[in-house]
């Protein structure tokens, strides 16, 4: 059990961010504790830093164009 003083225009804030997302104040406060722990780090910023060596294709548009090639391909099929 851990108790917090908070500056009362803090609480508000707090407050209001937890109605708006359906939150506890405990669980804000417990992520946003856990992410200083881990050294500010989000959990997207984690992701990044763990796949940006991975491997790919060498095409870095390859997923911006995803839907441009399936057209193409479908077309492809049916004129066949």
């Amino acid at each position: 059990m851990l108790a917090v003083r908070l500056d009362p225009k803090l609480e508000e804030r707090l407050a209001r961010y937890c109605r708006r997302r359906g939150l506890t104040k405990t669980a804000v406060v417990a992520r946003a504790l856990a992410r200083e722990i881990a050294g500010g780090v989000t959990p997207y910023e984690a992701l990044i830093e763990l796949t940006k060596n991975l491997e790919g294709s060498g095409n870095s548009r390859n997923s911006q164009n995803v839907s441009e090639r399936l057209k193409r391909r479908l077309r492809a099929k049916h004129r066949r």
